[in-house]
């Protein structure tokens, strides 16, 4: 059961949940998870699972991007270790630079140079708690220009290095 919560917590993040937000409901369902009793208390808690993560795709998909945005977070999601620029996204999804860099800013409020920076940094908070990478490490991985541009955007994003981060956090 475990492993569902972990595949579809996955899913859902794909599927454009915020991953903040799948891993609190991941949180949720492992501690309903763990206070079952019964056999059939589990089985129910199985099916809740996956709907649960389905049912907060569908509403943000829903409630929030047009298909377009939704394909570039997506994207954004499954390539975070990849290279990425306003042009290689818009390629990936086949529309114009312009037009989605448009329709990015109206529809989430960012720019979507701003929002690639949103998730890395996201994805560095994850990283330093989770892993003893050294910061140029997770620079790296996650594309940075450098050791400092990482830390400058990540205080910029967060309020706080990511060193001090990580001494609160891991």
């Amino acid at each position: 059961m475990l492993g569902t919560v972990l595949l579809s917590a996955r899913a859902a993040i794909n599927g454009g949940l915020e991953p903040d937000e799948a891993f609190m409901l991941s949180d949720r369902m492992i501690e309903s998870i763990e206070a079952a009793t019964s056999i059939s208390e589990l089985r129910n808690r199985h099916v809740r699972i996956t709907v649960s993560f389905a049912e907060a795709v569908k509403q943000i998909q829903e409630l929030r991007h047009s298909p377009h945005v939704l394909a570039a977070i997506r994207y954004i999601q499954q390539h975070l270790y990849d290279p990425l620029s306003v042009s290689s996204i818009s390629q990936a999804i086949h529309v114009s630079s312009n037009y989605l860099s448009v329709l990015f800013k109206e529809e989430t409020g960012l720019p979507l140079a701003r929002y690639v920076i949103r998730e890395r940094i996201r994805e560095a908070k994850r990283l330093l708690r989770s892993t003893d990478d050294s910061l140029l490490t997770i620079s790296n991985k996650l594309h940075f220009s450098s050791q400092s541009h990482f830390s400058q955007a990540f205080k910029q994003t967060t309020g706080e290095t990511p060193t001090h981060y990580r001494q609160h956090h891991f």
